[in-house]
C-alpha cells in the first residue's frame, strides 16, 4: 500500500524541493551508438503525436546530422557539465522515441552512468512495453545495473481505448512490465495525459495506485495550436477541480514545476501544472510564452548538442565543438535557469 496520508504527501514535496541543489539532465538515447537516423524509433504509434508533428517526449527540434553517441561519450559530456555546474546530476533517459528497445545497450548506459562520481540518481521514461523481456526481465538487469526509478507512460487502463491511444494492442503486456519493474524494486510512476475520456477511468487510476503502490502523474498536452491548447488547459483545470472535490489531502508544489499532490481513495495522484512558471532566469526574453514543462531540464541530445531549457533553441550549444569554452557553457546553463 501506498502512503496517502498529509504527511506522506508533504514528505513527497519535500522531495521534489530538493532537487534544487542538483543538475537535472535529460538525455535522449534513444537510438544505438553510432547511428545516424532522422526518424523517431518506437514500437507505438500514440495518437498525440498527430498534434506534435510526429514527434514525442516534447521533442520539439532536432539540429545536426551526426551519429548518435556512444555511451561513455554521453557520461563524458555529464561528467563536464556537473564540473562547470559544480552540481551532481540527476539523469532522465527518455527522447523522441523508446529507450527500452535498446535492451543491454540501455543496460549498459545506466551502468556507467552510475559508475560515474558525477551521477547521483538515474530514471527512465518508458512505455513500459519492454521490462517484462527477456529470461531474466529488462526492469530486473536495469535494476542491477543501478537504475533508481521508472516513469511508464500508460494513457488508459482499458484494452481498446489504449490500443486507439499507441496504435498497438499491448496493455497486457505494459501490465506485466509495471509488475516487473516493481518486483525488481524500482521506484515506478505513471505518466498519464489527461483527456475526456480520462475522466471515466479515474478511480482505475486510483485502485492501481492503492493497489501497487505507486503515484499516477496526469498532465496536460502541449500544442503548437493555441486554441487547442486552451482546450488541452481547460480539461487539466477540469480535472484538478474533481480530484478537489474527492480528495483526502492535498498538497501544493512548485518544484521543478507547479502541480498538487491528492489522497484519493486509498491511492496518490499528481497533477503537473507547468503553467506556473518556476525558472529561475526572471530575465528570459521568451519567459512570457514559457509552457514546457521540461524547463527545469538541461537536455543533451543524441548527437551531443547541450540545450538548456525546453523551449529556448537560441542557446543551444554544441558540446563536441573544441571552439566551446566552459564559460560559453556555464553561460548557456544560465540562460536556460539553471543556476
Amino acid at each position: 500500500m501506498i502512503a496517502v496520508d498529509e504527511e506522506s504527501l508533504v514528505k513527497t514535496v519535500a522531495e521534489k524541493e530538493s532537487r534544487r541543489n542538483l543538475l537535472n539532465i535529460r538525455i535522449d538515447k534513444t537510438v544505438p551508438e553510432k547511428v545516424r537516423i532522422s526518424k523517431r524509433v518506437c514500437n507505438e504509434n500514440c495518437i498525440f503525436d498527430a498534434d506534435t508533428d510526429g514527434k514525442c517526449h516534447d521533442d520539439v527540434f532536432q539540429l545536426g546530422d551526426r551519429a548518435a553517441l556512444s555511451n561513455s561519450e554521453f557520461v563524458g559530456l555529464v561528467e563536464k557539465l556537473t564540473r562547470i555546474a559544480g552540481k551532481k546530476a540527476l539523469v532522465h533517459i527518455a527522447g523522441d522515441g523508446e529507450p527500452t528497445l535498446l535492451d543491454e545497450e540501455l543496460v549498459d548506459f545506466v551502468r556507467k552512468l552510475k559508475a560515474s562520481g558525477s551521477v547521483k540518481s538515474v530514471k527512465i521514461t518508458t512505455n513500459g512495453t519492454r521490462l517484462a523481456y527477456g529470461k531474466k526481465p529488462l526492469a530486473y538487469r536495469l535494476k542491477e545495473a543501478g537504475l533508481d526509478g521508472l516513469n511508464i507512460s500508460l494513457h488508459s487502463l482499458r484494452k481498446e481505448e489504449f490500443k486507439k491511444v499507441t496504435g498497438i494492442d499491448a496493455l497486457e503486456l505494459v501490465m506485466k512490465g509495471l509488475d516487473a519493474a516493481i518486483a525488481a524494486g524500482l521506484a515506478v510512476s505513471i505518466n498519464c495525459v489527461v483527456r475526456k475520456e480520462t475522466f471515466e477511468e479515474i478511480y482505475d487510476y486510483v485502485d492501481l495506485s492503492s493497489k501497487k503502490g505507486i503515484r499516477i502523474k496526469m498532465f496536460s498536452m502541449l500544442s503548437f495550436s493555441k486554441d487547442t491548447q486552451r482546450y488541452y488547459d481547460s480539461l487539466l483545470d477540469e480535472m484538478i477541480g474533481k480530484l478537489n472535490s474527492v480528495a483526502s489531502h492535498k498538497v501544493p508544489y512548485s518544484y521543478p514545476y507547479g502541480g498538487q499532490i491528492f489522497s484519493v481513495g486509498g491511492g496518490v495522484i499528481e497533477v503537473k501544472d507547468s503553467r506556473n512558471n518556476t525558472c529561475p532566469n526572471l530575465s528570459c526574453k521568451v519567459r512570457e510564452i514559457c509552457t514546457e514543462g521540461c524547463r527545469y531540464h538541461a537536455r543533451i541530445t543524441r548527437n551531443g548538442l547541450l540545450q538548456p531549457c525546453g523551449v529556448r533553441t537560441d542557446n543551444i550549444v554544441d558540446m563536441l565543438s573544441p571552439s566551446i569554452t566552459d564559460v560559453a557553457v556555464k553561460g548557456a546553463l544560465a540562460s536556460g535557469g539553471k543556476y
